[in-house]
């Protein structure tokens, strides 16, 4: 609860226990300046100083949270920072193991592709040879 919230209500039982002190309501503010109690006076100025002192506080109040959500973005901002340089690190390990399966399966597929040409080579030299044994 702010100073404000708690001296309203004795500032407003101030200032109507002036107007009834002061019959006489006139319309100038220097009369009714004039017949007003000093500590109604004094009251008023300090109603004057607590909500500039407010102001203040609340500006440091304020300052001080900018200042706080400021460093909470920078740590988040960082952390993220932190998290997607992991992952990028990661991917280029991923890519790194891939490349090398993706390396040893086109050497298997290249070993199996001249296997297969070679005993398709030895079949047809095999026929050759059995055809040349049976019609010479």
């Amino acid at each position: 609860m702010s100073v404000m919230d708690r001296l309203a209500p004795r500032l407003l039982s101030t200032e109507s226990s002036n107007h009834k002190m002061n019959p006489s309501s006139s319309s100038s503010p220097l009369l009714d300046n004039f017949f007003r109690s000093d500590r109604a006076k004094r009251m008023d100025t300090s109603k004057v100083q607590f909500s500039k002192d407010d102001l203040k506080e609340f500006d440091r109040y304020l300052d001080e949270r900018t200042k706080q959500a400021e460093r909470n973005l920078l740590l988040s901002l960082d952390k993220f920072c932190d998290a997607c340089e992991r992952r990028a690190s990661l991917l280029r390990d991923i890519k790194a193991m891939l490349e090398a399966r993706n390396k040893r399966s086109a050497q298997k597929f290249l070993l199996v592709k001249q296997w297969a040409v070679l005993i398709s080579y030895s079949s047809v030299l095999g026929f050759a040879l059995y055809n040349l044994h049976l019609f010479s």
